[in-house]
């Protein structure tokens, strides 16, 4: 009877410690690792590869650079700037001028022979005031010099032909070739 005594008053005070919420600790076995045996195994070679190179390496010869040339400006180079009265709605037979602009963005200057011409229909117009004008003519200087303007103004009239018309003022050198850039497109209406 002793035994199952004892074992009530355990369950009892394992019942009224888990209600009254203290926790029972248990020990845990501990596991203590045995020694194993291993074995070890070693590996012998049976072919042994000697690699031999085919040929001989040569040295080779490292490439020069060589700076690539910069962006130079050409000599004869021009910039539109401007022109006046473009647009224009004017009366037949009616007098008007057109001034034109170009900068001179080459290397060169534009002297005597670099002219403006005006270009209808694919020809030089040489009617009323539209004959070409010329550096030094209006009182401009004899040579525009590289990063200076050209100026040059054109007389002309409503043609009596109702509707819009059009040309285009080119800059030529000596040899009435067009200077790169100087071109500048005009139109006017009659009505």
């Amino acid at each position: 009877m002793n035994r199952t005594y004892c074992k009530l008053i355990i369950f009892l005070l394992l019942s009224s410690a888990l209600a009254s919420g203290c926790s029972v600790i248990f020990p845990t076995p501990t596991v203590t690792p045995t020694a194993t045996a291993t074995s070890t195994s070693t590996l012998t070679p049976t072919a042994t590869a000697t690699l031999t190179p085919s040929a001989t390496p040569t040295s080779t010869n490292t490439p020069t650079i060589t700076p690539s040339p910069t962006a130079t400006k050409p000599p004869l180079m021009a910039k539109f700037l401007n022109l006046s009265n473009l647009g224009l709605r004017i009366e037949p037979n009616r007098n008007f001028s057109v001034d034109v602009g170009f900068l001179n963005v080459g290397t060169e200057p534009w002297g005597a022979g670099f002219c403006i011409v005006a270009i209808n229909n694919g020809m030089v117009d040489l009617s009323y005031e539209l004959a070409p004008h010329c550096v030094g003519d209006q009182g401009t200087k004899r040579e525009i010099e590289p990063g200076y303007q050209l100026h040059l103004t054109f007389g002309s009239f409503g043609s009596e032909y109702l509707g819009p018309h059009y040309w285009n003022y080119i800059l030529v050198d000596p040899k009435c070739k067009q200077v790169p850039g100087g071109i500048a497109h005009y139109y006017y209406t009659s009505f």
